[in-house]
């Protein structure tokens, strides 16, 4: 599904706002996933939730750039090669939101999208002359009603998530009061052990990584570097890994075209800077 669900799944869940609770660097690190995060909203909470002093999607505390959204296409004004889309609320015809394609852009062309589409976009909160945009990384169609029915759920939760100030609660351990989807478990998963001992030899793991992958041969180079990312430790992923050493995973390609697949793997909200354009980690 999207990039968001990707962040739930397996081992990862929640991977970016996990490191939060343990890490030393808690405000900086909270900071840098607001900033970059593709949070999912519905178009209705981003008109209601936007704070056009300074471009951001507001959620408690939590000040968001970036967000994920999903929408009607009910317009579509194209000026040389710059597309602009007027976004609806698929549930509140009343909500309209305006996204922008610049032609500048080096993604892949998007004359497939159609009015009266039902698309995903993903794209950094700006503001012109008062009126309020989404400047599009990617914008792809979902006409599949269950992906739809999943990004509203992932939606709530976010909503939920941050404006409960969940993150606040795990780091001074105040979870009792925490009730529904946001309970802690009733007792601890024995096999937390097991991996938390795995973990202990992080530089082991990197070594050896790109061998445990195995990625198909017909796979292509970015599907690669996301399988080499997924079996990153959220421990190791901190800072973020280097260009160079992503390279050092996939015999065959240059650092170049390393450099270009990450980069688009970031404009899809795959990926995102940490502390430099040289170093990435996984959303």
């Amino acid at each position: 599904m999207a990039e968001w669900d990707q962040s739930f799944q397996g081992e990862q869940k929640w991977q970016g706002e996990n490191s939060f609770a343990t890490g030393a660097k808690q405000d900086s690190r909270a900071t840098a996933i607001a900033e970059r995060l593709p949070v999912p909203t519905t178009i209705t909470d981003l008109n209601a939730l936007l704070d056009t002093s300074d471009d951001k999607f507001v959620l408690g505390t939590f000040r968001f750039a970036t967000v994920m959204t999903v929408g009607l296409v009910k317009s579509i004004s194209d000026q040389d090669g710059t597309m602009t889309y007027t976004l609806g609320d698929p549930d509140n015809d009343e909500n309209d939101f305006v996204a922008v394609k610049y032609a500048s852009d080096s993604s892949r062309s998007q004359a497939e999208i159609v009015e009266g589409s039902r698309v995903r976009a993903i794209g950094k909160l700006k503001g012109f002359d008062g009126n309020n945009i989404i400047m599009l990384f990617n914008i792809s169609e979902i006409p599949d009603d269950k992906d739809y029915r999943i990004f509203t759920l992932e939606a709530k939760a976010a909503k939920l998530f941050f404006e409960k100030n969940v993150m606040n609660k795990l780091k001074s351990g105040n979870v009792q009061s925490m009730k529904g989807m946001l309970a802690p478990p009733t007792r601890r998963n024995n096999s937390n052990t097991s991996t938390e001992n795995s973990n202990s030899q992080p530089q082991q793991t990197k070594d050896r990584i790109y061998q445990d992958v195995k990625p198909a041969e017909n796979s292509s180079l970015e599907n690669k570097i996301m399988e080499v990312f997924k079996t990153i430790h959220d421990s190791e992923e901190e800072g973020g890994v280097s260009v160079d050493w992503i390279t050092s995973q996939c015999p065959g390609h240059t650092r170049e075209q390393v450099k270009q697949a990450i980069e688009h793997q970031a404009e899809m909200g795959n990926l995102y800077e940490t502390h430099t354009a040289e170093y990435y980690a996984k959303i």
